[in-house]
């Protein structure tokens, strides 16, 4: 039961953590609006909200999962361990955005930077940072590319909604896509290569069956927006009002399989990750 507990609030930090950090990155890219960074703006103070409650869920889901002694071993794999030190930036970095000035700018690099400790956080636990600091950074890079990528869009799809400045929005997201689906990918393809044990007796285990769910839906999602960018995006920029609509509905079935993704990870990291 604590297992499912703690699998079903780890889905809910991913979703909160990076659709935090992903409103920031995301606004930092697309045209100024007045209307859609005040949207931005309330999207990441909900989600910083969201950040702390379930960090603070799941640390303490886990500390129930060591037995909930009180004992030292208990409380130190909580606090003083990777986990402990993701827990710290997640607080951090969330207190920081809550806190801001509203006068700081959605280009603000001290904006930027403290949204950047969100997906930094996912660096420095689990099982992918005993890989070494590279691979650390591999993962910096992969979830900051997903955090952006879902921040986008939300705030895309907002555009829409309010019918201000859609066409433009979309036009900032198709120049940048290309580079940030590339250093999503190519982090992916690192992260497999490095974490997965290839030996015949490696493969086919849960957790390789699992990663290859993941992968399918990452890669439907990619398939998804290149089929936007090849028969959609030219249109909306000429104006088609039908093909505005289609896009935004093909928005929707991206956010809903990058959902599925959140989950498939959280169920990956929670009952199949390798000791």
């Amino acid at each position: 039961m604590l297992d499912a507990l703690a699998a079903g609030a780890k889905v809910l930090l991913y979703a909160a953590l990076l659709g935090c950090a992903g409103s920031v990155f995301a606004m930092a890219t697309l045209p100024r609006s007045t209307a859609l960074e005040h949207y931005a703006r309330r999207l990441t103070q909900r989600a910083a909200i969201g950040t702390l409650v379930m960090a603070a869920v799941c640390a303490l889901l886990l500390y129930f999962q060591l037995g909930g002694s009180g004992d030292d071993p208990a409380l130190n794999a909580v606090f003083a361990s990777g986990r402990g030190a993701a827990l710290c930036l997640q607080v951090v970095g969330a207190l920081l955005l809550l806190v801001m000035p509203g006068d700081a700018g959605p280009r603000s690099g001290i904006r930027l930077s403290n949204a950047a400790l969100l997906p930094a956080s996912l660096a420095i636990s689990g099982h992918a940072a005993t890989a070494g600091l590279l691979n650390a950074l591999v993962v910096l890079v992969h979830a900051s590319a997903a955090a952006w990528w879902i921040g986008s869009l939300v705030l895309l799809r907002r555009c829409w909604a309010q019918d201000e400045g859609f066409a433009e929005a979309v036009k900032a997201f198709s120049a940048r896509a290309r580079k940030v689906v590339l250093a999503l990918v190519v982090a992916g393809i690192v992260l497999v290569a490095t974490l997965v044990d290839f030996s015949a007796e490696g493969l086919f285990t849960p957790y390789v069956g699992l990663l290859l769910l993941k992968i399918l839906l990452a890669a439907s999602v990619l398939a998804i927006a290149n089929d936007n960018r090849r028969r959609l995006t030219s249109r909306v920029l000429a104006g088609d009002t039908s093909a505005a609509a289609a896009l935004c509905r093909r928005i929707d079935v991206e956010l809903v399989l990058i959902a599925l993704v959140l989950v498939v990870t959280s169920v990956l990291t929670s009952y199949t990750t390798p000791a």
